[in-house]
């Protein structure tokens, strides 16, 4: 015979699940202000999106890049007191397709969003970077 408990939660049980719920909201509000800051500045063609909500399971970005032809960019959200900057990139880079590039987006309470790339990646980037700025000042 199951018996199931009928007394209320514990002021400790209680808290711990207040807690648990809270940084789930952050890191779910967080999911939403990456999405809209890309969708600001993402040229036609482009598109990004949450995966989780629409899914529900493990082994997903947190955040896609798209384009017409596939994922681009595969992105990781943690926001928390002191987020673990390399356990979210790990996460990322064993989770990111072939093909796409992971990303992992921090935010430690009262502070900066950082994203963290690979060097390889980052010097992708770089250079076009750089040399539009090139033909910026001669144009």
């Amino acid at each position: 015979m199951k018996v199931f408990r009928t007394d209320p939660q514990s002021e400790k049980e209680l808290a711990a699940s207040q807690r648990g719920r809270s940084a789930r909201r952050k890191g779910h509000g967080q999911e939403r202000e990456i999405v809209n800051r890309l969708r600001e500045i993402l040229p036609d063609g482009y598109t990004c999106q949450r995966m989780l909500q629409y899914s529900g399971g493990s082994g997903l970005a947190d955040v896609e890049i798209r384009s017409d032809d596939g994922v681009l960019i595969h992105i990781e959200s943690k926001r928390g007191k002191r987020p673990n900057i390399p356990k979210a990139f790990e996460q990322a880079f064993e989770q990111h397709k072939p093909g796409t590039m992971p990303i992992a987006v921090t935010k430690a309470d009262r502070s900066w969003m950082l994203v963290t790339l690979r060097w390889q990646d980052f010097a992708d980037i770089l250079i076009p970077y750089l040399e539009s700025l090139r033909l910026d000042d001669e144009g």
